[in-house]
């Protein structure tokens, strides 16, 4: 989002805190794309805790996992989650989980940017570790000069939402139907600690969360998804999504 939307987004937000009545309506159903439960467990907890710290609005929201097996595409990670998201859109469309209570099809596509390498493997990370490990990427970093910065990295998160409704008007445009929303948190690559993993191919263990009062140091191998969803960037990629006037809007 660029500075006009974000301030967009941050005087409706607050505005809605002073003086939000709630259009009561049926839940939002969210389909939620992926086949990596740990991923689907986090979301889960973000939407909750957002949902009990704002449950004065009133709003229901309900997350369904689906695993579509998007396509994914090389580019930018903008470019790879938006074309994720229209090519899930279009297999729950035609396997019939695309019921007509659906109201969002959302994809995530998650990256890590190794200062060490210039900013590599970025969305590219998956491969990378289904090749050498995370023990083979702790490694590789481990031979850079950590006072000199060269072991930092920047986990991040790429959230692409498809609101049904549009794209249903819309078919021919679905991709411009696509919002994206971005959440980044600065760590550094360590020995591997920790086992909580999020799926096979997981850095985790490896990344070492910058200095919090919510991790204390620790690598996201040795948090809870209940301890991540306080901080993580998968956490700012989706509370993005919830304060904006995707969620907001159905507020009056």
């Amino acid at each position: 989002m660029n500075n006009n939307q974000q301030q967009y987004y941050s005087h409706l937000h607050n505005h809605h805190h002073r003086t939000a009545v709630v259009n009561r309506q049926r839940p939002v159903h969210i389909l939620y794309c992926t086949g990596n439960q740990g991923k689907f467990a986090e979301a889960s907890i973000i939407v909750n805790n957002w949902l009990k710290e704002n449950e004065g609005w009133g709003i229901d929201i309900r997350l369904i996992q689906a695993d579509p097996d998007p396509t994914e595409v090389q580019g930018s990670d903008r470019q790879i989650a938006v074309q994720k998201c229209v090519s899930a859109y279009e297999s729950v469309k035609y396997t019939g989980a695309l019921t007509i209570d659906i109201d969002f099809v959302i994809t995530e596509d998650v990256g890590l940017r190794l200062d060490a390498l210039n900013g590599f493997p970025g969305p590219y990370c998956k491969p990378m570790l289904e090749t050498i490990g995370v023990e083979g990427l702790a490694n590789l970093v481990l031979k850079y000069d950590e006072e000199k910065g060269e072991r930092n990295a920047m986990a991040t998160c790429t959230l692409a939402v498809l609101e049904t409704s549009v794209a249903f008007k819309y078919p021919l445009f679905v991709e411009k139907c696509v919002h994206v929303f971005e959440g980044a948190i600065a760590g550094k690559i360590v020995e591997p600690r920790g086992s909580v993993q999020h799926g096979k191919a997981s850095w985790n263990a490896c990344f070492e969360v910058a200095a919090n009062d919510e991790t204390d140091g620790a690598t996201f191998g040795e948090l809870s998804y209940e301890q991540q969803s306080k901080v993580s960037h998968r956490k700012k990629a989706i509370e993005g999504f919830l304060n904006s006037p995707l969620i907001l809007g159905r507020l009056s």
